[in-house]
C-alpha cells in the first residue's frame, strides 16, 4: 500500500476549509478590534454576520458570545448582581445612591444584543431594581427570592436553547423575565401594601392634598364667620386679611 503523492491540488483541498475559517476569523477579529466590540455589541455583530453569511463557525462564535451576556441576565434577575467591570452588559450602575432605586441603575441601549428588544430589556432592568429595593431599602430577604428558577424547573431548557443557538432569542429571554418578574413583583407588592401599609400612607397624603375632603374649607369658613357676619360698613381689607390669616393658621395647626 503506497501513500499518494501530495500535490498542490490535494493540499489545497485538505486545507481549503481551514483556510476559509481562518479568513472568517480574521474578518471577525479585525472588526472587533477596530470597532471595539464587546458584550451586546459583539453578539449583535455576530448575529448579523451569521444571518447574511450562514456558517458553522459564525454560529459557534455567536453561541460563545451569547453565554456571558446570558450569565449577566441570570445574575441580575435572580440576585440583582451586577459584576461588570468591563462594561459588557446593557444595564449600568449610575452615580445615584442605591437607596434611590429608580435611578441607581439604567439601561444602556447601545449594548443591547440583537435581537433583544428594548421592551424586554426594560422588564429585566425593572426586576433587578425591584430586588435591590427589597434588599437594600426594605431589608427584605424572603427565601422565595433566593430560590428562583427562571428556567421553569427544567434546566435542560437552557442547554436546549444553547444547542439551538437561541440563548438570547426574544422568546427565551422574555419567558425568563416573565417567570422572575412574577415572583419579584408579587413579593414587592406584598411588602409595600402589607408590611409597610402603603395604602394607608397614600390615603393620608390624599386627605392632606384634598384638604380633608372639604373639612378644612368648612373649618376655615367657621373661623371667619364672625368677621363676615359684621355689617359691611365695619369691614375693611386689613380686618378681613387678618381674620383669614388667623383662620388659616388655626386650620393648619389642627
Amino acid at each position: 500500500w503506497s501513500v499518494p503523492a501530495l500535490t498542490l491540488r490535494r493540499l489545497l483541498m485538505q486545507v481549503g476549509v481551514e483556510s476559509s475559517n481562518l479568513t472568517m476569523l480574521y474578518t471577525v477579529c479585525q472588526h472587533v478590534h477596530v470597532q471595539e466590540l464587546k458584550g451586546g455589541t459583539l453578539v449583535s455583530f455576530l448575529h448579523v454576520l451569521g444571518t447574511h453569511y450562514p456558517s458553522p463557525l459564525y454560529a459557534r462564535l455567536h453561541r460563545s458570545a451569547c453565554l456571558p451576556v446570558l450569565q449577566f441576565i441570570e445574575a441580575w434577575i435572580c440576585n440583582g448582581s451586577l459584576d461588570d467591570k468591563w462594561e459588557e452588559f446593557f444595564i449600568v450602575r449610575t452615580n445615584e445612591s442605591i437607596s434611590n432605586w429608580t435611578s441607581a441603575f439604567a439601561l444602556k441601549t447601545a449594548m443591547l444584543p440583537a435581537p433583544l428588544s428594548v421592551t424586554t430589556a426594560s422588564s429585566i432592568l425593572a426586576i433587578g431594581r425591584s430586588l435591590h429595593y427589597l434588599w437594600e431599602v426594605c431589608n427584605d430577604h424572603d427565601e422565595m427570592l433566593n430560590s428562583m428558577d427562571v428556567w421553569g424547573g427544567e434546566r435542560e431548557n437552557r442547554n436546549l436553547a444553547a444547542a439551538e443557538g437561541l440563548l438570547l432569542s426574544e422568546e427565551v429571554i422574555a419567558k425568563m423575565a416573565q417567570r422572575a418578574g412574577t415572583i419579584v413583583h408579587a413579593r414587592l407588592k406584598q411588602v409595600l401594601f402589607h408590611n409597610h401599609q402603603l395604602h394607608a400612607h397614600m390615603s393620608l397624603i390624599k386627605q392632606v392634598l384634598l384638604c380633608g375632603a372639604g373639612d378644612a374649607t368648612l373649618t376655615l369658613l367657621a373661623e371667619i364667620e364672625p368677621t363676615l357676619n359684621a355689617s359691611a360698613s365695619s369691614l375693611s381689607l386689613l380686618t378681613l386679611t387678618a381674620s383669614v390669616q388667623a383662620a388659616l393658621r388655626s386650620v393648619y395647626d389642627s
